[in-house]
């Protein structure tokens, strides 16, 4: 029971994470679990929905759905590696975009790893890149002129930089265009760091992930991001084969300005910030599966620059 109680603490580490969208801030899902052993392989499904009921521009809502598959393999017992692929939607009013997003390839090291009788204190560095797998086509939209669309990479309107080419009236973040993009485009670097703290039937965890982009398609470069989450768990045992655990958890997102052809729009920074719950079931030392909700802290905090409405997570983890 020590034993399987030990291998759900440590099931709990992982990030959230998929490839970045320029209205909805996401980070790498790190699917690694518990059985944490040289030669050990995790197959993870991960999906994470999120709900913007404030106007996002032009009074539209936005919703964005990504279902990450993910592999993970752990060379030695200290160091492991992990492959993942999306699939999105992302629907803002009546325009939507469905399909395969940027894939990520991480590499993690194991920094700390203290453990005594069923206690533990761990620290996981990692570091990757994320590919530019996704279609980027819906970009070119923020290059509309006068004279119709430029898909023209760094394309330029009769001597006017792309970004003063935009209507008056709109700003950068004003297309439905970025916000349904599957893609950027770019190669993103990805750093990362996870800590927990295990004892008795108690767990305390935090978690922090940078994203640093760089130019993509079309001229663009989202802004960079960094994503924390950190919170208390408790163990529920219910039987030889069977656990809960359920834990309270803040979160936070961050995000810099875009920038276009090189220049910046400070209306495209974003911050929000969330307090939620999770539940992670365990049917065998092999099967997992977790359930959570976040909700922004104060009303103020949602919008297009800030929080979503919710955002609803759920996972699947298959370890062999």
């Amino acid at each position: 029971m020590k034993r399987r109680l030990l291998i759900l603490g440590l099931s709990a580490l992982p990030l959230w994470i998929q490839p970045t969208h320029a209205c909805d801030i996401c980070s790498t899902y790190i699917a690694l679990t518990g059985g944490e052993t040289a030669g050990s392989t995790s197959v993870s499904v991960y999906e994470l929905y999120s709900y913007y009921g404030r106007p996002a521009s032009g009074g539209e809502t936005f919703r964005s759905s990504s279902t990450q598959l993910s592999v993970s393999h752990w060379l030695t017992d200290r160091w492991a590696v992990q492959a993942g692929v999306p699939y999105l939607y992302r629907k803002m009013g009546n325009e939507s975009e469905n399909g395969l997003g940027d894939a990520t390839l991480i590499l993690l090291g194991r920094l700390v790893d203290r453990q005594k009788d069923d206690d533990l204190f761990r620290i996981d560095l990692y570091a990757g890149v994320k590919m530019p797998t996704g279609d980027s086509d819906r970009l070119a939209e923020e290059r509309k002129t006068g004279s119709g669309m430029s898909h023209g990479k760094h394309a330029q309107s009769h001597g006017h930089s792309a970004m003063a080419a935009h209507d008056p009236s709109s700003s950068m973040g004003s297309h439905a265009g970025h916000h349904v993009a599957l893609g950027s485009g770019s190669w993103d670097a990805i750093f990362g760091l996870q800590a927990v703290a295990k004892f008795n039937r108690w767990l305390g965890r935090a978690e922090s992930q940078y994203n640093a982009r760089t130019e993509g398609d079309y001229g663009w470069r989202h802004g960079d991001e960094w994503t924390w989450r950190l919170g208390p768990h408790y163990f529920l045992p219910l039987s030889e084969t069977r656990s809960l655990m359920i834990g309270a958890e803040l979160s936070g997102e961050w995000r810099g300005a875009n920038e276009l052809d090189g220049e910046r729009d400070g209306r495209t920074s974003k911050q929000g910030h969330y307090a939620g719950g999770s539940i992670r079931f365990t049917q065998s030392e092999a099967l997992q599966w977790m359930a959570g909700l976040d909700l922004p802290i104060s009303d103020r905090d949602k919008g297009v620059r800030g929080a979503a409405d919710y955002r609803a997570r759920m996972n699947l983890t298959w370890s062999f």
